[in-house]
């Protein structure tokens, strides 16, 4: 197990009030594509995954994002479409027995998402703070990479600037170097990426998270020992 599975295994809680397999939903919460941080990526990549699925994606150097079109689709359809709308399907979806293709490397907004909780609002409270560490987590692990490989703050600000809902109303030319013309060309990136953060010591990982992300943590934590 490496540092970040063994981060967000401290924060596991069985959710018996959820069982996704009788989801009333046609799509269950599918119907909306993550952001997937380079690591996951990388992780994806090695799964017996058909290359196809990747080209509808933007592929980002700090990750797959869902492509410009998908999220403007999203935007307009709002929560109307969401469960419901299979042009909002994720691309990992599989229709056929309703599992994710990418299970096991999926992202933190797809971990911590439940439509309900065992523990009530309690619960509910717990996974919206959940979410809230991992994605720091993921975010804080990538761009440690990307700065390794000689990437800059700016560039990673024009890729948040990118996925930020706002893009849509002021959209702007991201550079060709932030990003991959293909899966192909993506995937030794992607895998480094992977690597990279497996190769990182917990030490190593609470340094990074700077002082807000360890406080972060440290209330999670807490929050976890009240979830019985």
């Amino acid at each position: 197990m490496n540092v970040y599975q063994d981060l967000l295994s401290q924060f596991s809680v069985r959710e018996s009030a959820v069982n996704c397999d009788k989801c009333v939903s046609p799509f269950k919460c599918c119907t909306y594509r993550p952001f997937v941080a380079n690591f996951l990526a990388g992780k994806m990549l090695s799964l017996p995954v058909e290359d196809s699925l990747f080209e509808q994606w933007d592929l980002l150097i700090a990750g797959l994002a869902p492509s410009l079109s998908y999220r403007k689709l999203f935007f307009k359809k709002g929560k109307w479409g969401f469960g419901s709308d299979e042009s909002l399907l994720c691309a990992f979806y599989e229709k056929k027995n309703g599992s994710c293709k990418v299970w096991s490397a999926r992202p933190s907004v797809c971990k911590t998402f439940f439509c309900k909780s065992s523990y009530a609002d309690q619960g509910m409270e717990y996974w919206k703070k959940t979410e809230e560490f991992s994605w720091r987590l993921e975010w804080v692990l990538l761009e440690d990479f990307l700065f390794e490989e000689g990437w800059t703050l700016s560039d990673v600000a024009l890729i948040k600037n990118y996925l930020h809902e706002d893009y849509l109303k002021k959209p702007f030319q991201l550079p060709s170097e932030l990003k991959f013309s293909s899966i192909s060309e993506a995937r030794p990136f992607y895998q480094k990426a992977q690597i990279y953060m497996e190769s990182q010591a917990p030490e190593r990982v609470q340094e990074i998270l700077g002082l807000q992300g360890r406080q972060i943590y440290g209330d999670l934590v807490a929050e976890r020992a009240k979830i019985r």
